[in-house]
């Protein structure tokens, strides 16, 4: 098992933490973007092929950090589906915004 990695960023007014950690029993890197404290985003990607197993520690070490540079960069562009065609993603203001609605701290 490897340890995770955190950065904190603005965006829009707003601050994101960002947080991704290897699952190393399930196989599979999670990021995770919080606003508020909140859980507003979730990436969970299975390990990549070709890590071996148990995995390459230094290859597990740069998958997690190579998903965790890409979800800054979709926090930095208002998406969060990564690789995903630009039209059919939803902007993280979306996800926020379905995600306060769906707590009933927004209206409508």
């Amino acid at each position: 098992m490897i340890t995770g990695t955190n950065s904190r960023l603005a965006h829009g007014g707003a601050q994101y933490d960002v947080q991704t950690e290897d699952l190393e029993r399930e196989h599979c890197l999670l990021t995770l973007v919080f606003r508020a404290g909140a859980v507003v985003a979730r990436r969970r990607v299975p390990y990549p092929a070709g890590l071996g197993m148990p995995p390459d520690p230094m290859a597990l070490r740069a998958a997690l950090e190579a998903q965790h540079q890409d979800t800054l960069q979709a926090v930095k562009a208002d998406r969060f589906a990564p690789g995903s065609a630009p039209a059919a993603d939803p902007t993280l203001n979306d996800l926020i915004d379905r995600y306060l609605r769906s707590r009933g701290l927004l209206p409508g």
